[in-house]
């Protein structure tokens, strides 16, 4: 018996239904691998500000879904809690959980953003000056102050090392007598001779 084309279409629509059945019935899960974020706090384990550290950590581990692992440690774990900042910085740790006013040691405005009171304030009334009182701009400035202070110690010490290590390589292979006299002529020995004189404090 042959096939009609009514046949073929129906059985062609009977497959596609099926597929998409199959499809939203398993729907695409990812099989990336976990990515683990290594956090340290700055506060002991039995310090309240630790169990908000420790909630906020369940929390995201749980949204996550597997895609993403927290690993929360206490203050001293890796470093110590002033020094959370600096690790997190050089790569140390992934992430840290701390207070702005731990700073201090960068800058002394640090300490306007502590956990208070300060001056009679509680923390809603801190909260309050951030918010409403000039306070969130005033925290701007301090992170743009940071950040050139830290571009500023980069640039130097890129420079230094690029004196020291110019192209990569050894000063001595790159900065030899041969070269400046290149560049200079045969009078710089002389010129070196008068300066070394005059500083010496001869004739």
């Amino acid at each position: 018996m042959g096939h009609t084309r009514r046949d073929f279409l129906k059985t062609t629509a009977a497959g596609a239904a099926g597929a998409l059945s199959g499809t939203l019935g398993f729907p695409m899960v990812s099989r990336a691998q976990t990515v683990t974020l290594k956090m340290q706090g700055a506060w002991g384990a039995k310090d309240i500000f630790n169990d908000f550290a420790v909630d906020y950590v369940k929390r995201v581990n749980e949204m996550a879904g597997g895609r993403l692992k927290i690993d929360y440690l206490v203050e001293g774990a890796v470093v110590k809690a002033f020094r959370v900042q600096d690790a997190v910085h050089k790569g140390v740790l992934d992430a840290g959980h701390q207070v702005t006013v731990y700073w201090y040691g960068k800058s002394k405005a640090a300490s306007l953003f502590g956990t208070g009171p300060v001056f009679g304030q509680n923390a809603h009334h801190i909260l309050s000056w951030i918010a409403y009182g000039g306070g969130q701009k005033l925290y701007e400035e301090l992170i743009a102050s940071l950040k050139r202070a830290n571009e500023t110690l980069a640039g130097q010490l890129a420079r230094a090392r690029a004196a020291l290590s110019p192209e990569g390589k050894p000063q001595e292979r790159v900065l030899t007598a041969a070269s400046f006299l290149v560049r200079y002529g045969p009078g710089l020995v002389d010129t070196i001779e008068v300066e070394v004189a005059r500083w010496a404090g001869a004739p």
